[in-house]
């Protein structure tokens, strides 16, 4: 059977005209590969920052299902595609339905997945970083760790040196002064 999860994201800069009485806008949304990908995808095409309210990994195939039944029983609160307006009943009910089919709460995992984005590094496409083994990963968030440890002791040892030149200049600029009196 397929795994895939469902899931419900907020974007703060997204609203809706049509939401009323403390509703706001939420994606419902369902992925079978990375839901980092999704996610990723979606962050080309909208402002703001998402934020994962929940979501919810089914390893029985029934995703689709549970997506589907969602989209139509929320119909009457759609206002473009995947997003509709809703409130916290209306979250509850998405819950009971998820955990009524088999799906196991994976909201941590989903908004890591998330995040992860804005930490990949310089030179390194999004793709090739989802599909990057962990243990590779971590060898290069070392590396970059280290690169910026040495570029701070830099800026240290260059803060240092221009104190002391500035100690220098005001000892002598001291020094001038003296000598002008006299």
């Amino acid at each position: 059977m397929d795994n895939g999860w469902v899931y419900v994201v907020h974007n703060g800069a997204i609203k809706s005209l049509k939401a009323k009485d403390g509703r706001k806008t939420y994606k419902i949304g369902i992925t079978t590969t990375s839901v980092t990908k999704r996610y990723y995808g979606l962050g080309l095409k909208m402002p703001g920052e998402f934020f994962c309210e929940f979501a919810y990994m089914f390893d029985n195939g029934q995703h689709g299902k549970v997506e589907t039944m969602l989209k139509n029983r929320f119909n009457q609160f759609n206002d473009n595609g995947e997003w509709f307006y809703l409130n916290d009943n209306e979250l509850n009910e998405i819950h009971s339905v998820c955990k009524e089919y088999g799906g196991v709460l994976d909201t941590d995992t989903i908004q890591k997945q998330i995040t992860e984005k804005d930490s990949i590094p310089t030179g390194i496409t999004f793709e090739e970083w989802v599909e990057m083994p962990l243990g590779k990963k971590a060898a290069i968030k070392a590396r970059v760790k280290r690169k910026i440890n040495k570029q701070q002791k830099e800026e240290i040892i260059h803060e240092k040196r221009r104190q002391a030149g500035l100690k220098a200049w005001d000892t002598r600029r001291k020094k001038r002064a003296k000598e002008q009196l006299k």
